[in-house]
């Protein structure tokens, strides 16, 4: 039970931590995220990796959403593509819980 309990508190950090990022990303440029300029661009490398690593699962729904709205890709992407993002979810909360461990620990 400690083990789906430490994995829901782990993806909720990861889910909270992309959806702001995200939701900034997407007021500041004024357009949908995705995998492309204004977000990922190779002439901002170090902006890009950054980025990608805040909110790159929503980039991956979204651009995933977006190949099978147009025919590009088949519905049998979405389990993959889902499950991928879930995983770096899991990463990018696993981090962060981490992070906040250190933090509460240098204050106590």
């Amino acid at each position: 039970m400690m083990l789906i309990a430490t994995l829901a508190f782990v993806l909720g950090c990861g889910l909270t931590l992309a959806g702001l990022a995200g939701s900034l990303m997407e007021l500041w440029a004024g357009r949908r995220l995705d995998l492309r300029d204004p977000f990922v661009s190779p002439r901002h490398l170090a902006r890009s990796l950054l980025l990608t690593v805040l909110a790159g699962p929503f980039m991956l729904l979204n651009e995933m959403l977006r190949a099978v709205g147009e025919g590009r890709r088949g519905v049998g992407a979405i389990v993959p593509g889902t499950a991928l993002a879930t995983i770096w979810l899991a990463a990018t909360g696993t981090i962060v819980a981490e992070l906040a461990f250190h933090a509460a620990a240098l204050f106590s």
